[in-house]
């Protein structure tokens, strides 16, 4: 009985942790379901000095897939062009803005990006 209320306590006191302070952002940026909370964590790293160039490319990368699967087009568009022109040899940001593209009607912008993402 002892260990449950200790489990309890220890359970409260996460809850009661800023977010930033339950999980390193870059997890939830890379592996969270939600594309609210993928959005958030890939902010933070987007944000914060300590992470690398890549970890920022890849940030930008999958903030801009949860923006496009929330149906932000634009906003999604842009940040895998910031993804992009960290990291030109991303072949996936390059799919995912293809597709956002087509999603806008912009198919000649879809077909320029579809390329260069096969040809990486």
């Amino acid at each position: 009985m002892q260990w449950a209320k200790a489990a309890m306590r220890v359970g409260l006191l996460v809850l009661l942790l800023p977010a930033g302070a339950r999980a390193n952002p870059f997890d939830d940026c890379l592996r969270a379901g939600e594309p609210q909370r993928r959005i958030e964590g890939c902010t933070a790293v987007i944000l914060q000095p300590e992470f690398t160039r890549e970890q920022k490319a890849s940030a930008y990368r999958i903030r801009g897939r949860a923006r496009v699967e929330a149906g932000a087009l634009d906003a999604g568009i842009a940040d895998l062009g910031e993804a992009i022109g960290l990291d030109a040899e991303d072949g996936l940001a390059h799919a995912y803005r293809a597709l956002a593209r087509s999603r806008k009607g912009d198919i000649d912008g879809s077909i320029s990006d579809y390329t260069v993402a096969i040809g990486v």
